[in-house]
């Protein structure tokens, strides 16, 4: 249970508890580099009702530092990247002698990236080392690099786990010699509702989501590679546990005496293994046992299955063996019991049985996916909102204040290439293959004005010009191998035909801090049969930024002096004239405000004093 106390069944004098119990405390602390001080977080008191909320690598850093806050409560608000950190440079969280990490760790959704732990040897590695009757959930890490060379108990997320993991997912690759698995190392507790997508090497133990079982570990899976000497599993190596409604896809590689399966490599006295399948190559062993489910058993399998044609095994010790089309076949499970309503979903014919706790596919439990009906990998959450772009209906408005007609997102393929249209059809992005070098989310936001009832006007000075369509392209400032193409569509029947002509399209300049025109930007006007008149701007982009349709204001409309449009000749006017003052692009000084010269110069200074002191325009 979250907050209490390590609770040893360890009968001794009072005296010699507190004599273990105080020298547990300081190798702890001297191990962890901690000195007696609450951590410095972002916010909270670590209470159940207000956890210390975590936002930077320092703060998570913190944690592993402070013995005395392994008992509280932490939530994440952020996503964080530990890049900062290498070899052995994070203090990773608990220790492997008590006191352990008791408390609760919420990861909120959010993901911590790149966390790189590189020890020569060492027992319990991982984010954390020892969970024992705490909590790790709603957490995911991406690009995890642990590599201990020959130790044990070794994890991307925990090094051993005697408490309760739920929500959770690893990524990257994890080393070690004794139970090595993607997310645990060993599991006396709990897992649920977790995945491992990461490279997982070892010698004894090793399993593509946990090392050893000895708890249960229930609706997960695994989808990476194993390479090992002993017990090897696509999901667990070795199993004295439950494991049940799990499922593994990753190829596993034995050496020459192990116990290999693509599931479990050895299921041993009293584990059991249900409703679970395997999908993934397994070969390496000469003389040892070899399963497309399970290598050696000692217990219990039922109701469990492997895919004789794409693991390249025909026997297995437990489990039953089908062809591919079998195993995309619902019938193959749902006759013997699998439920297909709460727990399983398929694609028949086109997809083994997935959990539903995973809906959209994309290997990202729904509880922490910001998408859970989208296929949406890459989790992009431009305008952090916890609403991943996908399925955001302003993906750059935390406040979703924007217009859902003219607002979108796509997941691009580098190798494909790919179309951005907004639901109204007003704006087109075409990406040609390999004009992104990964894959990316692409997202249109179309910005609304404060005032829904006013004009929504832009520009380097008040009353510029007239926004008729604001767009803001994510990722900001992001650069193309060769130019895309954008197409923005504005119906202009309420202009006149000189309105019509000056209708623009702008970019927002960070240098300039201010609209430009875009000089390239074809455009045509059409009329439809109707008498609708629709002007069509292309564009070849070779970078994002904020693109705006603009109807300029037409100068000649202005009296002398007042740069603005705002109907008096104010410090606002002389504010735009000194801004501008050498500037070949001014808006200062187009005829024949103030002079009509073309030119930026005292005469310009001269009329604006002029009129000034007349404090009225004439």
């Amino acid at each position: 249970m979250p907050g209490c106390i390590n609770r040893r069944q360890i009968k001794m004098e009072k005296t010699n508890l507190k004599i273990r119990w105080a020298i547990s405390v300081v190798l702890a602390s001297v191990l962890s580099g901690s000195v007696w001080a609450t951590g410095t977080y972002n916010g909270g008191n670590g209470s159940e009702g207000s956890p210390f909320e975590i936002n930077t690598p320092a703060q998570m850093d913190e944690i592993g530092q402070h013995v005395e806050d392994w008992s509280s409560y932490f939530i994440l608000t952020a996503d964080i990247d530990l890049s900062g950190y290498t070899g052995t440079e994070f203090h990773i969280i608990g220790s492997n002698v008590s006191p352990f990490f008791t408390g609760s760790f919420d990861g909120n959704g959010h993901t911590i990236s790149n966390f790189t732990y590189t020890p020569t040897g060492g027992q319990f590695i991982g984010l954390f080392r020892f969970v024992d009757g705490g909590e790790i959930k709603n957490l995911g890490l991406i690009n995890t690099d642990v590599d201990t060379g020959g130790g044990g108990n070794v994890g991307g997320l925990m090094g051993r786990n005697s408490g309760t993991i739920s929500n959770c997912y690893a990524s990257g690759s994890v080393t070690g010699d004794l139970n090595v698995g993607g997310l645990v190392g060993g599991n006396g507790g709990a897992v649920s509702n977790c995945y491992a997508a990461g490279s997982v090497t070892g010698r004894h133990n090793v399993g593509g989501l946990v090392g050893h079982n000895y708890g249960a570990v229930s609706n997960c899976y695994a989808t990476g590679k194993v390479m090992e000497t002993g017990a090897g599993g696509g999901l667990v190596g070795m199993n004295a546990g439950t494991v049940s409604n799990c499922y593994a896809t990753g190829s596993v590689t034995g050496g020459p005496g192990g116990d290999i399966g693509g599931l479990v490599g050895m299921n041993f006295s009293y584990g059991t293994v249900s409703n679970c399948y395997a999908t993934g190559s397994v070969s390496g062993t000469t003389y040892g046992n070899a399963g497309g489910l399970v290598g050696t058993n000692y217990s219990t399998v039922t109701v469990s299955f492997w895919d004789i044609d794409t693991s390249g095994q025909t026997t297995s010790n437990g489990g039953t063996g089908k062809t591919t089309a079998k195993m995309q076949t619902q019938s193959t499970f749902t006759d013997h019991g699998w439920d297909f309503v709460n727990i399983w979903g398929i694609d028949e014919g086109l997809s083994y049985p997935y959990l539903l706790l995973d809906s959209d596919g994309d290997r990202i439990p729904d509880d922490i996916d910001n998408c859970p009906e989208v296929y949406n990998p890459g989790r992009s959450d431009i305008d952090e909102d916890g609403a991943g772009d996908l399925c955001d209906i302003c993906p750059a408005d935390a406040n979703d204040e924007c217009d859902p007609n003219g607002s979108t997102a796509e997941e691009i393929d580098p190798n494909e290439g790919g179309t951005i249209e907004t639901p109204d059809g007003d704006l087109v992005i075409e990406i040609a293959p390999n004009d992104v070098n990964e894959a990316v989310t692409i997202s249109v936001t179309k910005i609304l004005p404060e005032d829904p009832n006013a004009d929504l006007m832009i520009g380097p000075n008040p009353g510029w010009g007239l926004a008729v369509a604001v767009y803001d392209l994510q990722p900001d400032g992001m650069v193309f191998n060769e130019p895309v193409t954008l197409t923005i569509t504005a119906d202009v029947t309420e202009l006149n035909e000189n309105e019509r002509e000056r209708l623009g399209v702008y970019l927002w300049d960070d240098i300039l801090e201010k609209f430009v025109l875009v000089e390239t930007a074809d455009c045509n006007i059409v009329e439809d049969p109707c008498g609708t008149f629709i002007k069509t701007c292309t564009v070849e982009l070779d970078h994002f930024s904020i693109y705006a349709v603009v109807l300029p204001m037409e100068w000649d409309t202005l009296a002398d002096g007042d740069l603005t449009g705002e109907g008096a000749i104010d410090i606002q006017d002389l504010r735009v004239m000194a801004r501008d003052w050498l500037d070949v692009e001014s808006i200062a000084d187009i005829a024949p405000a103030p002079d009509g010269d073309n030119m930026v110069n005292f005469v310009d200074f001269g009329i604006m004093a002029l009129h000034w002191h007349e404090g009225t325009i004439n």
